[in-house]
């Protein structure tokens, strides 16, 4: 029933962080940390975030429970807004790819997702125009792993990583 609670907990964490983001965008545009990705926006006002999850094959429902969270949130955004569209890519930690590369590792898999994540080459890896900020990883560790790399780089919103040195420690992580 713990578990449960914290995976329901940190859903509705992460919804009402990314509700925050989107509003702060709607009403007073994108923070200062969000400048330099503004040119990813086309005239149309497309929007895209990735949502890195752990992978459904040992983590299915909270995969799963994850990408709902935030489909419905961008939904119900989506909905209100005439001017803005906002789309989603899921980053999947344990892609076949990743998986033939790093096995168990989950380490070395995390800082892959997130380096592909930032890399100017992200297309080479997902259909979707690079994303205006993350969502995820799932774990303080995952989090962490890939906070060093978005540092810098990316804006990063996690909210169902516990540990307070993940935001702390870096000015890109929420």
């Amino acid at each position: 029933m713990k578990k449960k609670r914290s995976a329901t907990f940190g859903i509705v964490f992460l919804l009402a962080l990314l509700g925050i983001a989107i509003q702060s965008y709607r009403t007073q545009g994108i923070v200062k940390e969000w400048s330099d990705n503004l040119g990813q926006i086309s005239e149309q006002e497309q929007i895209y975030f990735a949502l890195a999850i752990p992978g459904a094959e040992n983590h299915e429902k909270v995969s799963a429970d994850m990408k709902n969270g935030v489909e419905l949130c961008l939904a119900a955004q989506n909905h209100s807004s005439d001017k803005y569209e906002f789309h989603l890519t899921i980053v999947d930690e344990q892609r076949q790819d990743l998986m033939d590369a790093h096995g168990d590792d989950t380490t070395a898999r995390i800082n892959e997702v997130a380096s592909r994540i930032v890399s100017d080459n992200y297309s080479a890896y997902y259909e979707d125009p690079a994303p205006l900020a993350v969502l995820g990883h799932w774990t303080s560790g995952r989090s962490s792993a890939a906070g060093e790399i978005y540092k810098n780089n990316i804006v990063a919103i996690t909210g169902t990583a516990l540990a307070d040195d993940i935001t702390e420690s870096n000015p890109w992580y929420y």
